[in-house]
């Protein structure tokens, strides 16, 4: 079914604002129309900060059919420069940004695309994952099946140009709910607002474990629908922690490709101590592929995009071999592993940081790792742990008891060659690496 701005409910924000943004949305479609033709050839970029006009600018570019290009409000100049050799957008929402380029990319037959930023940061290459309304509506609808058939509500905190936020709203749209806004730490006054009962909420690892270590975690918190946790891998004691609370998780798995989610586990397995990633979706199919000695992830979902910007489009039929791999329990959960991509080859051994990390965080004296590897002369890569500490010891006390902890769980060529104290770890509002910071830590370290 394609996209009509008339199927949207007028009370879609859930709090006073519904009227504001049907209000942006007469005011952006007239600015739309002005430059139509323009931008069915150059497209529509939408960076907005403001959660309202981005979905006023959104729900307005899709109505006209033309081709969106999501971006990042808060990338740098190096984003930028590259962001300016492959588009040059006839409508910009949310910055004061121009281009003197007037460049045609889209043919006739990108109108409706949907370009999500993926992957890139920093001096890492930008990459756009292509949907269209039929892949995100897919995603919205096996979701809606998991959920039971109802309409879909949440409280949103994550990024709207990232895909854990903007199917927040795709799902309000396609399902007849509503959305609301909030930031991390006022959750506790938008759930006021609402029956939480009947909202879902979506976080990242990161954003759980603050609110759970600042003691955020309010009373009605586990009233919620569902808390969809995804988009990074979660440790055992941030799991067990938010079980003790009795928070209604629903460990997931997903990617931009996929629209997000396409596995879930339900809340009653979590909250009975079982933690995966669930079960695939209605409309979603994962097989396992040996390569290289991983058992890959091969996905089939209705959901999935249409190829790369600038890539040659694949046939989605065909499916897609993620970097993920894991295995199946014998009832048909589903155990993420780690992904190919991020093994650390140290003096000639692959090492998996997932599981120096989890040892880490099983040591009792640090509240959360993430172990990287830093180019070595000696040793190729070698291992860098960046911490947050618990307690009050001292550095070298601290190094000393957490060595002669991995000493006793691991090979000693698994064992980091330095490590780096911080107050919080480098990772994005979405869950992903923040590679710009990290690659600032690592240049402080010395290591042979």
């Amino acid at each position: 079914m394609s996209f009509k701005l008339e199927q949207i409910r007028r009370d879609l924000i859930a709090n006073a604002k519904s009227s504001e943004l049907w209000d942006l949305v007469d005011v952006y479609g007239k600015q739309l129309d002005i430059k139509l033709n323009e931008a069915m050839a150059q497209g529509v970029l939408i960076a907005e900060k403001d959660p309202l006009k981005f979905v006023a600018s959104l729900i307005t570019s899709m109505d006209r059919n033309v081709p969106i290009i999501l971006g990042n409000h808060q990338w740098g100049e190096s984003e930028w420069v590259l962001f300016d050799q492959l588009f040059s957008p006839a409508v910009i929402f949310g910055l004061q940004k121009s281009t003197d380029r007037n460049q045609p990319v889209f043919k006739e037959k990108d109108q409706g695309s949907i370009l999500i930023p993926t992957g890139g940061t920093s001096s890492d290459a930008l990459r756009f994952a292509i949907h269209r309304w039929e892949s995100l509506e897919a995603q919205s609808l096996m979701v809606q099946t998991f959920l039971g058939d109802k309409a879909i509500n949440s409280i949103c905190c994550l990024p709207l140009f990232h895909v854990s936020g903007l199917m927040q709203v795709i799902r309000a749209i396609a399902s007849n709910g509503q959305i609301l806004f909030s930031q991390l730490n006022e959750l506790e006054s938008a759930s006021k607002l609402l029956a939480v009962e009947d909202f879902c909420l979506s976080l990242v690892p990161t954003q759980l474990s603050r609110l759970i270590s600042k003691g955020f975690i309010f009373e009605k918190m586990d009233k919620f629908k569902a808390i969809f946790l995804g988009g990074a891998p979660t440790s055992d004691s941030l799991l067990k922690k938010a079980k003790d609370y009795s928070l209604p998780i629903v460990m997931s798995y997903g990617m931009t490709e996929t629209a997000g989610m396409i596995c879930a586990q339900s809340k009653e397995s979590f909250l009975a101590g079982n933690f995966s990633s669930g079960k695939p979706l209605f409309g979603a199919e994962i097989k396992l592929n040996t390569r290289e000695g991983f058992n890959i992830l091969h996905v089939h979902s209705k959901s999935l995009f249409y190829g790369y910007w600038g890539s040659q489009l694949f046939e989605r039929g065909e499916g897609l071999s993620s970097n993920d791999y894991g295995h199946f329990l014998e009832d048909g959960q589903l155990i993420i592993e780690g992904r190919t991509d991020n093994w650390i080859i140290s003096g000639g051994e692959k090492i998996n940081p997932k599981e120096v990390e989890e040892n880490l965080n099983a040591s009792g004296y640090i509240e959360s790792a993430l172990v990287i590897g830093k180019d070595s002369k000696e040793w190729g890569q070698a291992l860098v742990g960046i911490l947050v500490p618990k307690g009050d010891l001292t550095d070298k006390v601290l190094v000393d008891n957490l060595n002669d902890y991995l000493k006793q769980n691991l090979a000693n060529h698994k064992l980091p060659k330095a490590y780096l104290f911080v107050e919080e770890l480098p990772i994005l509002e979405n869950g992903k690496r923040d590679n710009g910071q990290i690659g600032k830590l690592l240049y402080s370290v010395t290591v042979d």
